[in-house]
């Protein structure tokens, strides 16, 4: 066989067996992750949830599981639109890398350009910000003493007089840990804000999401007073009682920002993913940076010095290695297989967005309660066809 003719065979090889995973999802696969999702909700751990699986942003599968909304009985649908916490952030990482890209920003600027008043503002880079390496205290942490006030509307720059004025600004000095901070993507969207001069909600819809070819049921700052066909009610179900839940507590959209406040639907962000990395909003190379695993200034990969809070319990034992962070996105691998995700938490809804790249396979999990990472990972390793003894 000529060196040609073996090129060829490796390269058929090569479409085989990278997609295959993809290729060969059928029925028993569907079955295998709906029978997953059903049990969730059947044990009352969720009142719904919508699970979609996708090929290189096509679907293969979509099915809605329990209610969208208790008090009426609605069921969910393939459709409802719920609110998805930090997937977010990959969204403020693609507007500023957009930015990068037309020369308005560099990932090594200090905050202090934009925000000169802020403390040590001049340590502190772009980059610190979306790798989570800032050392900014996390506003949405516990500790923060004035939670309750979540419940009103901030302007983004009196949000960040807020984060500024916390004592102490900082848990460890910038760039020489990790530690994960809303803070940093709030004050990520907020510079996109003042670099663009139009909101937030505005630039990523032209311009990340209208690229990725993402319908208006995505969207920033979901507007409670909004009448939104489709919409589901968020949830926390009642500790102890399988079952019974309450409604998630009120939380004005302009306080998670740039870190938590999108909405979404199953199917557009099975979409996203595929978009993302593959030209559509960003680069190539931008999209590389994306999923590159954040470093320390001693050249350290962040996840070799992750800062964990006072009193903290210890961490649980992990079933695969601990993912990297790069700027928006996790890269790691779950069972063996290769994985580029995020997950998402705010009151009332859960959401995992999991590709995993050399199978083609992208997972989407959405549910309608703050909890629900256990459950993606299952839902995940059924598509896959994985058994860790399930």
């Amino acid at each position: 066989m000529t060196s040609f003719a073996k090129l060829l065979g490796v390269a058929a090889l090569v479409l085989m067996t990278t997609g295959a995973r993809a290729a060969n999802f059928g029925d028993a696969d569907r079955a295998r992750v709906d029978a997953v999702a059903a049990a969730w909700v059947n044990a009352g751990k969720t009142p719904g949830m919508v699970v979609g699986i996708a090929s290189d942003g096509k679907m293969l599968h979509a099915k809605a599981f329990g209610f969208a909304d208790l008090e009426h009985n609605v069921p969910m649908a393939v459709d409802s639109i719920l609110r998805v916490g930090s997937l977010t952030k990959q969204f403020t990482s693609a507007a500023l890398m957009q930015l990068v890209e037309q020369g308005k920003v560099k990932l090594d600027d200090p905050i202090a350009k934009f925000y000169p008043d802020f403390p040590r503002g001049t340590e502190v880079t772009l980059r610190h910000l979306l790798t989570h390496t800032s050392g900014i205290f996390n506003y949405t942490s516990q500790d923060m003493p004035d939670a309750p006030k979540w419940r009103q509307a901030y302007t983004a720059d009196e949000m960040i007089k807020r984060i500024a004025a916390n004592e102490p600004p900082y848990d460890f000095a910038p760039g020489t840990a990790w530690r994960y901070s809303n803070s940093g993507y709030f004050i990520a969207g907020a510079i996109v804000e003042k670099v663009t001069g139009e909101r937030l909600r505005d630039y990523l819809q032209k311009n990340v999401i209208g690229k990725a070819g993402l319908s208006a049921d995505t969207a920033l700052d979901d507007d409670e007073r909004e009448v939104l066909p489709r919409r589901a009610e968020g949830y926390d179900a009642v500790p102890g009682k399988p079952g019974a839940y309450i409604k998630g507590d009120f939380i004005a959209m302009s306080v998670p920002g740039g870190a938590g406040a999108l909405r979404a639907t199953a199917a557009d962000l099975a979409t996203w993913h595929h978009a993302l990395s593959s030209g559509k909003v960003v680069s190539a190379k931008s999209y590389a940076e994306m999923i590159a695993p954040g470093r320390l200034k001693d050249g350290r990969l962040a996840s070799e010095a992750v800062s964990r809070p006072a009193g903290a319990p210890p961490p649980q034992p992990r079933k695969d290695p601990a993912p990297n962070y790069g700027l928006g996105l996790y890269s790691g691998v779950m069972a063996g297989h290769k994985m580029v995700n995020h997950t998402g938490s705010i009151q009332g809804f859960n959401s995992s967005l999991s590709t995993f790249p050399d199978d083609h396979l992208t997972v989407v999990v959405l549910t309608n309660t703050s909890n629900g990472a256990s459950v993606a990972r299952d839902i995940a390793l059924a598509a896959l066809n994985v058994n860790e003894g399930r």
